[in-house]
């Protein structure tokens, strides 16, 4: 008899909440499983911050439950200042093989509240520094970043105010 030990319910990054609840209960004891109602995407959608954050987007991150999203929002407003710091100490530094950490886990965190904006231009700039950690085009690649990173850092500022202001200051 075979038995796999593979990777047969795997769920890809960024996790939909659904996928993962329907895949706990399904290995889960259901005496121990509770499920909850779920408000409507249409609820929560503040248009005066919409082009920044999609947040019905970063609601389905959440499996549709707004309380967690808020959770998730707030860690990503309370993270900013030493996010920000790092970020910029490593750009001055030209450290490029941790800024391409720290950035990358910005795009991680900005994609799971629906910032895709933001997480798009972090992702260009993880690209430009995986392109010089595997030391193709550095000069080029050094250059985009140069001329990327404050733009970006300022996108980072205007989805911090777009999250505050959903939460409510």
């Amino acid at each position: 008899m075979y038995l796999s030990e593979g990777f047969d319910d795997y769920i890809s990054k960024p996790i939909n909440g659904r996928l993962l609840e329907e895949k706990l209960a399904k290995y889960l004891p259901q005496d121990i499983i509770s499920f909850r109602q779920y408000v409507a995407e249409a609820e929560i959608v503040p248009p005066e911050a919409g082009e920044l954050i999609d947040f019905a987007r970063g609601l389905k991150y959440c499996a549709d439950n707004v309380e967690m999203y808020k959770e998730i929002i707030k860690m990503f407003c309370n993270s900013h200042n030493a996010k920000y710091d790092e970020l910029e100490k490593l750009y001055e530094k030209k450290d490029w093989n941790k800024y391409t950490i720290s950035i990358h886990a910005l795009k991680s965190n900005a994609l799971n509240i629906g910032a895709g904006r933001l997480a798009e231009k972090c992702l260009e700039l993880e690209s430009a520094g995986k392109k010089i950690r595997a030391e193709e085009e550095v000069p080029d690649q050094t250059a985009f970043i140069e001329s990327n990173h404050s733009l970006t850092m300022q996108l980072y500022e205007e989805t911090i105010k777009a999250a505050e202001e959903y939460l409510g200051g």
